[in-house]
């Protein structure tokens, strides 16, 4: 019987890896293979192995999670910083009150098959459960602005992991791992979504990572190798140099708020654009500027 179970183990093992290698054959999606090597390559959870100041390894859970927890406080933590304090000022409703629709959109961008926080509430739950409970978590997220209500979001379970290819022992050869509360994760993807139409104004084009429908492996494969990057705001950059009697520039924050001061004057931004214009076509090769090739 020990026998027929250790077999069909070992079948059910070795079918889901053809399958994932089959899907990394199969994908043509950058993130996708990133996913699929990175299920491929996953190893089982071990238990960190700590030593104490003394260089003895530490048995005891208790210390191990005590030790653990002294060594990245002191990594992340200054006493000498002051906390954030919590908004203590009148309660009152949004202007715009979270929707359902808001929260189910939330709960179909969290990730499956990831350990979940305190909470004890995994993606996949919510994910499954009845669309009952979109109405539910809109009237808490509403009632938490409305009534100042704490929904200890900024909770989480630190996992230790151990770096690889570092001896075991000592806690700086430990990585962290914060496990968050899934309403935490629901209410950044909501607030990060209304904001968006407005913070991708600021961000480059060249800017892959955390981002819709892109991922960092878009940096290397839409450019050649060895090829040197030339984003938007340097390309602008180089073209305000170009002109006369201007003192513009688009190398820092100061220089983006005097751009739009000036994009603020209709008449003076409609004048400042022709003379860019003016001046890019001016330093353009004759048959460039003429459109013969």
């Amino acid at each position: 019987m020990l026998h027929n179970v250790k077999e069909k183990t070992k079948q059910l093992k070795n079918e889901h890896l053809d399958e994932l290698a089959s899907n990394i054959d199969k994908t043509s999606s950058d993130g996708g293979m990133f996913q699929a090597v990175k299920a491929l390559n996953r190893k089982r959870f071990e238990n960190p192995k700590v030593h104490d100041f003394d260089g003895k390894q530490v048995s005891n859970p208790s210390q191990i999670q005590l030790i653990i927890a002294n060594h990245f406080k002191s990594k992340f933590r200054d006493d000498n910083i002051h906390d954030i304090e919590p908004y203590f000022g009148q309660p009152r409703k949004l202007k715009s009150s979270i929707t359902e629709k808001e929260v189910r959109a939330s709960i179909n961008n969290l990730n499956s098959g990831l350990a979940p926080g305190s909470d004890n509430i995994s993606g996949e739950f919510l994910k499954f459960a009845p669309h009952l409970i979109d109405n539910k978590i809109a009237k808490i997220l509403n009632q938490t602005f409305e009534r100042h209500e704490d929904l200890n979001i900024n909770e989480g379970l630190l996992i230790a992991l151990p770096k690889p290819g570092k001896p075991k022992g000592p806690p700086q050869n430990l990585r962290p791992i914060i496990l968050l509360n899934s309403i935490r994760k629901m209410l950044s993807t909501i607030v990060l979504n209304r904001i968006r139409p407005k913070k991708e104004t600021y961000i480059s084009h060249s800017q892959s990572g955390f981002r819709p429908n892109r991922s960092a492996s878009d940096v290397n494969s839409n450019r050649g190798r060895g090829r040197p990057t030339t984003t938007l705001p340097i390309t602008l950059n180089n073209d305000l140099k170009k002109l006369q009697n201007k003192d513009v520039q688009l190398t820092t924050k100061e220089d983006l708020h005097k751009l739009q001061k000036i994009a603020s004057q209709r008449q003076e931004w409609i004048a400042f654009t022709a003379e860019i214009k003016r001046t890019a076509e001016a330093a353009r090769p004759d048959d460039q500027a003429s459109g013969r090739h």
